[in-house]
């Protein structure tokens, strides 16, 4: 039987290469660039076959030269089938602080320039569900405008640096947070409040401006929110999925799910922890798979014993230390050594190998660097299992056109 063709595809904000391992089945990978040097490690450890692996930031003229002259030839042909990428969302989540000025949360800009530049004929984008309420100002604000937006900016900086003296107070004597700091602290929060509200009209959803913004490049563009375990991730891990096309008269749909949580509608079941990870139930630490436990202290291990399931060590931190039912998928893996599961089985937090389990990593895919760096790379991946899919999708409807 003949290989199935592979479609030509450019990864932007690569990261270690959740999204890039599920599409590889079905792309070949010309040009992968990220700025973040120990996840790109774990990338060209294994991703042997993509062509170009750059280093460097987007931002950058010389970066972008340098990703755009590495696929010129493509280009020139008009033969870049997909671009896939996920800009850092923490400028987008509920978690984070949500600054409508965090350039994090224009980086999708710079993937855009990449999309006018080469012209592929999908683009996919992956975020944080936050950034279908997340707000960012207007391009085209007015001069008042402009003048209160720069007064916001001021008092918002003046905000965290008080708040930084706030904490270092709190841990280090030489400084010293006064009843005075605390006066203006409270006067500022209050102004910034007040401003919130001026300045509401003048801004705009996240998720329509992207829209827009690729509607003059040409491309239609929809959305939908992906739940991974409807995808065979053993995680239910809610994503934005954003997905474009610049070919005439494509219905773009949400790609077609496998999983549902009992099997309905003729599906397999969601895919649970136990199935995931009991494999490694009675493994000794291994090293050169990233099994590798955390030290705990005898009472730690005590008190880990005693956590039932759906609960966590400390009521008042519900995500660290959570101990989730081995039967159902895990909640959200989130890039934070302080949010790490509790094992259902063995009285320890578990270990990056099994986290990256339920990030649907398959089994000989070897992370690089520390615990910590690595249990990072492991959270802000896409999940290979949701992935594979939406590249399925995308692959489908290349053959199709």
């Amino acid at each position: 039987m003949a290989e199935k063709k592979k479609y030509n595809l450019i990864s932007l904000f690569c990261g270690c290469g959740g999204f890039d391992k599920g599409f590889e089945k079905y792309f070949n990978v010309l040009v992968a660039n990220d700025i973040w040097d120990s996840a790109l490690k774990t990338y060209k450890y294994n991703f042997t076959n993509t062509r170009n692996i750059i280093e460097g930031d987007i931002t950058k003229k010389e970066t972008k030269d340098r990703i755009l002259n590495s696929i010129k030839k493509e280009i020139e042909k008009k033969n870049i089938d997909c671009l896939i990428g996920g800009p850092p969302c923490q400028a987008y989540s509920i978690s984070g602080n949500r600054n409508p000025n965090d350039n994090r949360g224009s980086l999708y800009k710079e993937y855009l320039e990449i999309v006018k530049k080469c012209s592929p004929k999908y683009i996919v984008m992956e975020n944080v569900k936050g950034i279908l309420s997340m707000k960012h100002k207007k391009s085209n604000l007015n001069k008042k405008e402009e003048e209160l937006w720069k007064k916001y900016n001021t008092i918002t900086e003046e905000i965290n640096d008080l708040k930084l003296l706030k904490r270092k107070s709190k841990t280090y004597k030489k400084f010293i947070f006064t009843e005075k700091n605390e006066l203006n602290y409270k006067k500022l929060k209050k102004e910034k409040k007040k401003l919130d509200k001026i300045l509401e009209c003048s801004k705009e959803l996240v998720i329509n401006r992207i829209k827009n913004d690729f509607k003059i490049l040409g491309y239609n563009v929809k959305y939908f929110v992906c739940n991974s375990a409807n995808y065979g991730v053993p995680q239910k891990r809610e994503r934005v999925i954003i997905i474009g096309t610049n070919i005439p008269d494509i219905n773009i749909l949400k790609p077609p799910t496998t999983h549902s949580e009992n099997g309905e509608n003729n599906k397999k079941k969601w895919k649970s922890i136990k199935q995931a990870i009991s494999y490694l139930e009675d493994k000794k630490e291994d090293k050169k798979i990233n099994h590798i436990f955390t030290k705990h202290k005898p009472l730690f291990i005590e008190k880990i014993k005693k956590v039932n399931y759906g609960n966590s060590l400390n009521p008042k931190f519900k995500e660290a230390n959570f101990k989730p039912h081995p039967d159902k998928p895990s909640p959200t893996v989130k890039a934070n050594n302080g949010a790490l599961f509790l094992h259902y089985k063995n009285p320890r937090v578990m270990s990056n190998r099994e986290i990256a389990s339920l990030q649907s990593f398959p089994k000989d895919f070897i992370f690089q660097g520390n615990k910590g760096n690595i249990s990072k790379q492991i959270g802000n991946a896409v999940p290979v299992g949701l992935s594979e899919n939406i590249a399925k999708y995308i692959y489908n409807l290349l053959e199709k056109n």
